[in-house]
């Protein structure tokens, strides 16, 4: 399962109850149901977790530090279980999207939006299957020996 909340609250308008809010679901929210499930994990044949992150734990966006924050304890809490579940054989591996085509993107204002993908050597932005299909390679056999990493699924945009 996956979810996530978007706050657009800069340091001067967010209160207590904003950042309780947005840690509980994106953070919080992983490690609750990683607890859960960790020992049912260890017992199956796939033994693989994959957290999503976001392009915005590399970079500061405005008005977005709560979002920005979770987003880049994901990455932390990637390589801290990675190496507290490595006694059982399972890895942990994240994926931070980059601007991918999503009811939340259609949102976004039009002349941010071309700003934003003036940003993206590709030129546009991504497709919801992008990322399905980084999810689908850490769940398969092909990365069994990948553990502690976040793939950047962002068209280049990391990297510009």
């Amino acid at each position: 399962g996956n979810a996530g909340i978007l706050s657009y609250k800069n340091i001067d308008n967010f209160s207590h109850q904003d950042a309780h809010q947005i840690f509980d679901v994106n953070l919080l929210g992983h490690l609750k149901l990683i607890q859960s499930l960790k020992n049912n994990i260890a017992q199956s044949d796939s033994k693989k977790i994959i957290l999503l992150s976001s392009i915005n734990a590399q970079f500061g966006t405005p008005g977005s530090i709560l979002y920005n924050m979770t987003k880049a304890s994901i990455e932390s809490a990637v390589k801290s279980l990675c190496v507290d579940l490595a006694d059982q054989q399972i890895t942990v591996n994240g994926i931070a999207p980059g601007f991918i085509k999503t009811n939340m993107t259609e949102k976004i204002d039009p002349k941010f939006k071309e700003l934003i993908i003036s940003k993206i050597p590709s030129a546009k932005l991504g497709e919801p299957e992008d990322i399905a299909n980084a999810v689908l390679f850490l769940a398969s056999d092909q990365s069994n020996y990948i553990n502690g990493e976040t793939i950047h699924v962002n068209g280049g945009m990391y990297m510009a």
